[in-house]
Order: C-alpha cells, then structure tokens, then sequence
C-alpha cells in the first residue's frame, strides 16, 4: 500500500497509561504497509517529558535567530514557553510544525516573547 496522507507520523509512547502490552511491533506493521510514512516513535518516562519535548522544539524553531528559550513550563492547560531576544521572531507555523513533530497533536501553547535590548559601547 501507499499514498497515506500522512507524510511524517510521530508516536508518543506513555508506559503509564493503557494497557501492559508491547506496541513497537504493532506500529511496525501497521506503518510497514505504507512505504511514504516516515514515522518515529518517543517515550514519556515521567511527569515532565512533554514539556522538555516543547523546550526542544522551541530551540529548534528559534535556532539560528537572535532568541533563546528561557523556560519551558508545565501549566493545567498546556504549556508555557518564555523566550528573549531581539527582531523578528520566526513564524509561529514553524513553532507548530516543530512542536508537532515531537507528537504533541493538541496542546495549548502560551508564548512569552521578552525582548532584550542589546547595547554597544566602547571604553577608552
């Protein structure tokens, strides 16, 4: 088979929640069928995981940029991502994009953006 219309599929794996049953072997070949679906898989551990997995996917949206994440944060409706720097940041599209990619479908993202002021001065 192919033509899926999912190019990219990423699984979160929970340990904590479903069933005790092995799962790699399942998605293999439910995902084996398709030869155009790139998929990968990443396991929570712990409480926390999802969220370093929002920080990570900030650095990646922000790398190259004149920002950097200050703090990722856990909150009852998502998650709260503080950045600072200084210009133009990079379209949230790409944010969303790098955020799913991690597996995350549906998360609620709040975004502080803190601007930094950069100064130039010499000493003689």
């Amino acid at each position: 088979m192919s033509n899926s219309p999912y190019k990219k599929i990423h699984v979160v794996i929970n340990p904590a929640s479903g069933k005790n049953e092995p799962i790699i072997n399942v998605l293999n070949d439910v995902f084996h069928q398709y030869d155009d679906i790139d998929w990968s898989v990443s396991v929570t551990k712990k409480f926390g995981d999802a969220t370093e997995q929002a920080r990570e996917a900030a650095e990646q949206w922000l790398k190259g940029t004149g920002y950097k994440v200050i703090s990722t944060t856990s909150k009852p409706d998502g998650v709260l991502i503080r950045i600072t720097g200084s210009g133009d940041t990079p379209p949230k599209s790409d944010l969303v994009d790098a955020i799913q990619e991690t597996g995350q479908r549906e998360i609620h993202v709040i975004l502080e953006v803190i601007p930094a002021q950069i100064e130039e001065f010499t000493v003689q």
